[in-house]
Order: C-alpha cells, then structure tokens, then sequence
C-alpha cells in the first residue's frame, strides 16, 4: 500500500511494528526480509517515485579541510534512492547499475598499524548474509575469487612473487531498487509505503532508552508521526548522524552522541587515476581480458588487481585495488582528459568548473584530437573507463592499445578528526544542515606512496612493464561512498552501534547503512550494507519471536 504524505490529514499518526525510515538498497532489503510475515512494516521515503528537484535543498550542506563534494552531491530523495543515481554501463539489456564486492576479510580485523579499526564481527560472521546479498542485488553465485570465472582467454594475469593476486568485481541492474519494487509496494500485505515524509527526528520515551517512533514533515512541513516497536534508520551515512544529532528532546547531544561520537569517523573511497603503465610486451593486452567489464547473463564481471593480505600485513598498508584501462597514445594527453572532465560534466548534469583551462587545454592539443576523431570515424577509438566495458571483444587488443590507464580505489584510514556536524544553517523543513570535514591523512597518503612503490617493484619483478604515476596520491577526492559517522564497536566511547547495529543506550533503534563499518575497505559498500540489512531484520524478526523462519523474499525478477 501506497500512501501520500502530502495527502493526508496534517499531524496523523500511524502505528506499526517495524518502521523503516529510507527506500534505497538497505530499506528495500529490510522490506523485502518482512514481506509477507506477521508484522506490520511501514517504509518512510522522503521523496515519491519521480525525481524532485526542490529536494535537493535537504541535502544541502558545507565542507572543510580538504576539496570534497558538497553534501547534496550523489544522494537521491526518491523511491528506490541513491541506485537513481548510480552509472556505470553494463550492457544496452542490463542498463546502468553498480559495481558491487564483499569486503575483504583482512577489513574487518584489528590491525595494529591502523588506528581505531577492527570490526566486533568477521568476515566469516557476514558470509551467510553476503550469500543473501548477492539475491537481493540480483548478480551473480558468491564468488569473488578468479577461478570460478575463468575461461579460455580469460585468465588472471601472473606477476611471479604472488604479492600482487587478482579478484573480481560483479555488477548489477539499479533496476531492482529503482524499478521492480512491486514486491513492497504492491504485492505486500503487510508493508505501507509513505512517501514524501522526511524524517526529522528520532522519538523516544521519557528515559530515552527505548525508540517510540519517528517524527517527519511532508513538503508542506506538516507534521507525520510513525510510532512504532522498532526503528530502522535506513537512510546513508550522512542522513543517519544527521538524524541521531538532530534527536536531541531527551538526548541533549543527539541520540547515542553520549560520548561525542556520532559523526566522527567519516570516510570515503578516494580515487587515483591518469597512472599509466608502459608494457614490456604488448601481448599483455590479450592476456588482461578478464580485466574488462563484460556481462554474464543479466550481471556483469570484472577482474582487477589487489596486493594479497600477507603483503598488507608484512608492509602496513591500507587495502585498495588497481583496475586496468587499456589506452592509445592520444587519449592519455592533457587536452583529451580535458576533453573527457567536460564531457562527463555535461552526462552527469553537473555544474562545470576550470572551463577556461580545459578550453585552452583543448585547444593547444588540438592535433590529439584530431587524431581521436580520426580514429572515432574508423571505429578504432574504444575508450573503456569505470563506468563502460567491452574492450575484449576487440579481435587482437595487442594492435590497437599502447598503454594502461592504472585506476585504483583506496581504502582511507579511520580518523576521528573527519567528521559530519550539525551547522545553524537550516533547510526547507527548518532542521539543521550538516558540515564535512574531511581530510586526506598522513596515513593514507604513506600506504598510497608505498603501495605505489610496491606495485611498479611486482611488474619489474615479472618483466611485465613500467609505472608512470600521477603526482597527486589521489586525482578525486570521492566515488561517493560515504562511510562511518555511526560506526560499530563494543566500546561506546569509540562507537554508535553494537554488533548487531543497534544503537548503544537505545535498545529498539538500529542503523542500516555504511554509518557503521568500523572500517571502510576499498569495496563498494552497497553490497555490506545489503548484508548488515539482511542480519538486522534477522535479529528484529527473532526479538519479535511471532515472526517464524522463512526463506528471504529476493528481489523481484527483473
């Protein structure tokens, strides 16, 4: 059932066993666990099922230490959420979805070189829930080793000393978060969605250990209320500390903000890219297939290249992974990438910066090109990059590529210091904006110079080629991940949540969303917060003993 907030009579309340505040991945997969069984669920989502530009205002915010994007940026108030926004191309069938990886056992460890990390559950504790995951998001078995996707022509690469080890990646639809969400909205007799309700505050009892509900405006800042058993604040790292911090009738610091906490932590996956690698043998490029982004069915897979966890551990590093882009000469010059920087501008409706330099970059490196265009006319100019594949259906790769382009994604050390405010500033519905501060640490930029090292010190160990590297350690300071602010831990003096992502000090209220990795990996976090979302409605469905055991309700068929 489907019901309007802007609608219905000002100041309503509902009542329901579970509410789940947020419709994106996290809130969809809590849905789809209820679907059907003896419970009463309500779904707040901000937005209706059509974009709505006036909401953007609520994610405005500010930022400070180090360039990164503004708040607003990347998050979506619409049905089905943030996958509205999500771009990487896996076949013209598929359409446009998101990559997607467990992280590594090694992230959710103590390691004694990285400050505040270690999560209070493991890798093996999460393998179950990431089986289900893969349901949920409609990709393909669990499996992220190379074996089981191996072929003839399709093989991992070997560099000798066995440090440097290959992975993969899968991809899939946004479909089954921004589409086929019949099965909650629909065909659920136990599921109300309210849409174009933002929530604005976390309700408590008078002691405030026990949740009561949510309060939340529609776009005519009338007053709905959820009053519920459990709350489930499904809604991004960002909004989730946001909403605990705003929280404040009978927490004065916000919501399980006790030991100032709430906020800290945040964390992204910076991305270093324009590192181009200079092969020994061009034959490489007919052995790096795997490396390619191609569709298996109706998901897409992709190899890509990490350092294996004794090296991490031997050399104190961080995670991260390196993809690789095969390039002709020319697009690896000045005035093509600055050629590509406004195109992507112009694809993804963003506002354009340094037009001036890229207009003259172009410009003076009009010959470049020139040649590009040339090459677009024969139908020799493919140009693979993060978000489009294919490059391995080219017969003999090897004579038509000069280059990689060297792509990696980083993990970014916890660090207390970054960290989500609130500012007086308010939005639309009259509730504070938030502050980013955000920096690029000593650490990370250490294992980023390191790794580096390590890495050109493999391919010259297997005779395999050269590292060119971009001086900056990171070209992007986001791939819009956020994480932490509400991390997980057994200490409430250095976390938000428990183990099972319930909130310290509030025995009903839990956060579903990548607020609570401890740490943040290089992996997508999508994929873990389908997890975490299946093992929190597990753990609300056997408080509530009513519920029996059933199979997940998996997504609806796309």
């Amino acid at each position: 059932m489907i019901i309007d907030a802007n609608t219905i009579q000002p100041d309503s309340t509902f009542e329901a066993d579970v509410c789940i505040v947020g419709s994106g991945p996290a809130g969809l997969t809590l849905a789809r666990e209820f679907a059907n069984q003896p419970l009463d669920v309500i779904v707040l989502e901000s937005g209706g099922f059509t974009s709505n530009r006036a909401l953007k205002k609520l994610n405005e915010g500010t930022t400070d230490g180090d360039p990164y994007p503004n708040p607003r940026w990347g998050r979506q108030r619409q049905f089905g959420g943030t996958p509205h926004r999500w771009g990487i191309h896996i076949n013209n069938s598929v359409g446009d979805g998101a990559r997607y990886a467990p992280l590594d056992a090694i992230d959710f460890e103590k390691r004694d070189y990285v400050p505040y990390s270690g999560w209070p559950i493991t890798r093996e504790e999460m393998d179950p829930y990431y089986e289900r995951a893969q349901e949920h998001v409609g990709i393909g078995p669990y499996e992220y080793g190379t074996d089981y996707w191996e072929k003839p022509g399709f093989k991992p690469l070997n560099f000798g000393t066995g440090n440097l080890v290959s992975s993969m990646f899968q991809f899939g639809s946004k479909d089954v978060w921004t589409k086929h969400h019949e099965d909650v909205t629909q065909k659920a007799n136990n599921i109300r969605v309210i849409t174009n309700a933002s929530a604005v505050e976390v309700e408590t009892d008078d002691g405030g250990e026990t949740a009561t509900g949510v309060r939340a405006l529609n776009h005519a800042q009338q007053t709905v209320r959820v009053r519920a058993t459990f709350v489930i604040l499904a809604v991004g790292c960002i909004e989730s500390a946001r909403l605990l911090l705003l929280s404040r009738a009978k927490h004065r610091n916000g919501i399980g903000n006790q030991n100032d906490v709430v906020g800290r932590y945040f964390m992204d996956h910076p991305q270093s890219y324009l590192n181009i690698m200079k092969p020994t043998n061009r034959k490489i490029f007919d052995d790096a297939k795997l490396y390619d982004l191609r569709t298996n069915g109706n998901y897409g897979i992709m190899a890509k290249l990490t350092f294996n966890e004794e090296t991490l551990r031997r050399e104190q590093l961080m995670n991260g992974c390196y993809v690789l882009f095969p390039r002709r000469d020319h697009f690896m010059s000045e005035a093509f990438q600055s050629f590509f920087t406004m195109l992507l501008t112009v694809v993804h409706a963003q506002r354009p910066t340094q037009v001036g330099y890229h207009v003259k970059t172009m410009i003076k490196g009009w010959n470049h090109l020139a040649q590009i265009g040339l090459w677009q006319l024969q139908g020799k100019a493919p140009y693979p990059y993060l978000a489009r594949g294919g490059w391995s259906d080219i017969p003999n790769p090897s004579s038509l590529f000069d280059v990689f382009e060297v792509f990696s994604l980083l993990e970014q050390a916890p660090d207390p210091t970054n960290r989500v405010t609130l500012i007086d500033d308010v939005d639309p519905n009259g509730t504070q904006k938030v502050n980013v501060h955000w920096k690029f640490t000593d650490m990370d930029r250490d294992t980023v110079a390191r790794s580096r090292k390590l890495f050109e010190g493999e391919l010259q160990a297997a005779n395999a080629g050269s590292m060119v590297w971009h001086p900056d350690p990171y070209t992007s300071a986001s791939s819009v991940h956020p994480i932490g602010t509400t991390r997980m831990g057994t200490d409430p003096q250095t976390s938000v949540v428990d183990a099972n992502c319930m909130v310290h000090g509030v025995n009903n209220l839990y956060i579903a969303s990548s607020g609570v990795f401890a740490t943040s990996g290089y992996a997508n976090p999508t994929l873990t917060v389908v997890a975490l979302s299946a093992r929190i409605a597990d753990r609300v469905k056997a408080s509530l003993k009513r519920v029996p055991e059933v199979k997940p309700v998996a997504a609806a068929a796309n």
